[in-house]
């Protein structure tokens, strides 16, 4: 990306975010990933070039098992230092690799 993007598209005080950072997000049942795809492309543009510059490092398909709540609040506070905001889901870039290890490991337990 050329320039840092807005968290909130057309909400100038929203985070800008930049390639530094990774999101850990959920899509919310019964959304479909595809629809909340659409409104990342919407909302990730470069205020530069107006094109959207994100990508999807991961997706995980969750069992009735797994409850996306607790996973993205046990990552929250597991790895708190690493938060760009304490009030968003955006992360250091730098802990991605223990971020996704860890989000395995808490699918595995939630399944056993």
């Amino acid at each position: 990306m050329e320039t840092p993007m807005l968290s909130r598209r057309s909400v100038p005080t929203s985070l800008k975010i930049d390639s530094t950072m990774i999101k850990v997000g959920k899509v919310q049942h019964p959304r479909p990933f595809e629809d909340r795809m659409k409104d990342y492309r919407g909302t990730y543009k470069c205020l530069k070039c107006n094109k959207s510059h994100f990508s999807v490092i991961k997706k995980w398909e969750l069992s009735e098992k797994h409850n996306p709540n607790t996973i993205e609040k046990t990552i929250g506070e597991e790895f708190y230092n690493e938060k760009i905001n304490v009030r968003c889901e955006y992360y250091k870039k730098s802990a991605k690799r223990k971020i996704l290890n860890r989000i395995n490991e808490l699918l595995i337990k939630e399944s056993a």
